[in-house]
């Protein structure tokens, strides 16, 4: 499933600031995936995808993300964050199972991932 904001002028005062970061789209993770990896769990993981590209400096921790809402499902935790692009084999198992998703990311400097 993929959510995206239809705010282009939003979009627009964004894309390529170096003071602004914004969401693009987010997409969960779901059986609509290619060979989803064993590990990850159906819909619990997003791809957040970024309008610029993330800070190779920047320290994330699940605090730096909230989600809201939900009718059936509330008060919803966040496990872990990271940064697409510091995904790697060194990483705890959940984590690094996602290695084949996101390799196949256009945009991985710009994806923001979370459980």
């Amino acid at each position: 499933m993929i959510y995206a904001c239809c705010n282009e002028n939003r979009k627009a005062a964004v894309l390529g600031s170096t003071a602004l970061n914004g969401i693009d789209y987010l997409e969960v993770l779901d059986s609509g995936v290619p060979s989803p990896p064993p590990l990850v769990p159906r819909q619990r993981t997003l791809l957040i995808h970024c309008l610029n590209p993330l800070s190779a400096t920047m320290t994330l921790a699940p605090a730096n993300v909230v989600i809201e809402g939900g009718q059936s499902i509330r008060n919803i935790s966040i496990d872990w964050v990271i940064a697409a692009s510091a995904i790697d084999s060194t990483k705890p198992d959940d984590i690094k199972a996602l290695l084949p998703v996101v390799a196949a990311l256009a945009n991985r400097g710009n994806v923001l991932v979370n459980a």
